[in-house]
């Protein structure tokens, strides 16, 4: 398999990429959705517009950039399903299971509570909740990563509302385990299943309701993802194992790659005809399959792209990624609500059209989110993570990610 030069013979350097390119793709989302600033400009150059360039737009991307949560979701299932994958190709042990929930656990909880903590402080300054029942509930669901079975508290949580993902996360994490072993008794019933589980729940959810927003991220609707996750590791664990590297091989990936990207981008273009949360359900079976191709082929594409894939830049996103998901939002509600950079009047700047205000809202919001996340990743996440591991694990803690697969996080 390709691997970088500096890069552990362990490390899956696209996974980097994919990490990164969905974290910007749900960031610069949001963003967007409270700037108001699309990523177009015209192009005035003889020579681009003589060979039928005119304009960079890449509206669409970011128009429906919570696609990007998808990525990160399949990326999720890939890097916890790793572990597994490897004994089922080498026909080992399977991993400790409890030791696989502990490093979940360690990884997922610090920052996780900590950033339910701080909202629920800042929701009870300010007055947030209008019933103490609703609080009690918002808070009981969130503790147990339950709030997405509660339409109530999925619609309209006061404790951030990107923790849904995680959630979900979480609960396919205590599922892994005895997924893996049903692919190993029965790898194609296992995969058929939840392969049809999502086809069926989401085509259901999409031609039956009306409402689609309580629903567009129904639990039963991402298991065809760990399935892709799964078949994806055993596929890269059975190249391994057998060599598999040939120049054919990481050229047919390359083009695997940009066929995926255009029916990405065709699947995104498809979302203009529906509103958002019915297209999320309608396009999920089909955008689940193009994200597992794209992820198998760039994992075998050839050494410039596995180069770029696994950069300093994307590097250090990954290590600050977690954080940076969990409270990328909550920054920039934060600046405009606060009127960094200033503005005045009742209405928001953007809806009245300040191209200044956008463009400088737009890079304070980047610059403070990448600063926040990382005040916390290595002010808390990492040394109570250290910590934690010599706790639990009685292993050395590491100073950064990325040094085994399962670190691929």
């Amino acid at each position: 398999m390709e691997t970088t030069k500096k890069t552990s013979n362990n490390h899956i350097d696209a996974l980097d990429g994919i990490r990164t390119f969905g974290i910007l793709l749900v960031s610069w989302f949001h963003l967007w959705e409270l700037s108001w600033l699309s990523p177009y400009t015209h192009i005035n150059n003889k020579l681009l517009n003589s060979i039928g360039i005119h304009e960079l737009n890449i509206h669409t991307w970011v128009r429906f950039g919570f696609t990007g949560v998808d990525f990160l979701i399949l990326l999720s299932a890939v890097v916890n399903f790793l572990p597994f994958a490897k004994s089922i190709v080498y026909d080992t042990d399977f991993p400790d299971i409890k030791e696989f929930f502990i490093k979940r656990a360690i990884r997922i909880l610090p920052s996780y509570y900590l950033c339910l903590l701080i909202m629920l402080i800042i929701a009870l300054v300010n007055h947030s909740y209008s019933s103490t029942g609703f609080l009690i509930k918002d808070l009981l669901t969130h503790l147990t990563f339950t709030g997405i079975f509660f339409k109530d508290v999925y619609t309209t949580t006061q404790l951030n509302g990107v923790l849904w993902t995680l959630q979900l996360e979480v609960l396919y994490y205590l599922l892994m385990p005895f997924i893996a072993k049903a692919f190993k008794k029965k790898p194609y019933i296992t995969v058929t299943v939840m392969l049809l589980i999502t086809l069926l729940t989401s085509r259901f959810l999409a031609n039956s309701l009306e409402d689609a927003m309580p629903y567009n991220n129904f639990f039963p609707t991402f298991a065809g993802f760990y399935a892709c996750g799964l078949l994806i590791t055993v596929v890269y664990y059975y190249a391994k194992k057998n060599d598999i590297n040939s120049k054919a091989i990481k050229m047919g990936a390359l083009i695997g790659v940009i066929f995926t990207l255009m029916i990405y981008n065709r699947i995104l273009n498809s979302m203009y005809d529906i509103d958002r949360f019915h297209g999320q359900l309608s396009t999920r079976f089909l955008l689940m399959l193009t994200i597992g191709f794209m992820t198998l082929f760039l994992i075998f594409s050839p050494w410039p792209i596995q180069k770029f894939m696994g950069n300093r830049v994307f590097k250090f996103i990954n290590l600050i990624s977690y954080n940076l998901f969990i409270w990328h939002q909550q920054v920039f509600r934060f600046l405009r609500d606060h009127h960094i950079p200033f503005w005045e009047g009742t209405e928001y700047p953007n809806v009245v059209g300040n191209t200044e205000w956008q463009y400088k809202y737009t890079f304070l919001s980047i610059i403070f989110s990448i600063i926040f996340a990382s005040i916390i990743t290595f002010a808390f996440e990492l040394p109570v993570g250290r910590y934690l591991r010599r706790r639990f694990l009685g292993k050395a803690a590491k100073t950064t990610e990325s040094k085994t697969e399962t670190d691929n996080e």
